[in-house]
């Protein structure tokens, strides 16, 4: 059993890593970038794109918001890029 539990955990996270890989390709492009959520998925992907020697000159926020309603988090993001 630990065995199988300890691989099903090292797939996961290969899984997580890809996904989290393909953000950074999406995000490349951007000079700033506002992470925010309610999980710390949010700042394992800061952990990632810090440690991207790509992104080294990019400027990268983390805000943590519970649960927000899609006009929430167009405000916040409004907000945080001066759009307000």
């Amino acid at each position: 059993a630990t065995n199988n539990e300890n691989h099903k955990h090292n797939r996961e996270r290969m899984i997580l890593d890809e996904y989290y890989r393909m953000l950074a390709d999406r995000l490349s492009g951007y000079d700033n970038i506002f992470l925010f959520g309610p999980t710390s998925a949010k700042d394992e992907l800061y952990n990632k794109l810090s440690q991207d020697k790509h992104f080294a000159n990019k400027a990268i926020a983390v805000a943590p918001a519970d649960q927000l309603t899609e006009n929430q988090m167009v405000a916040s993001v409004k907000k945080f890029f001066g759009l307000i």
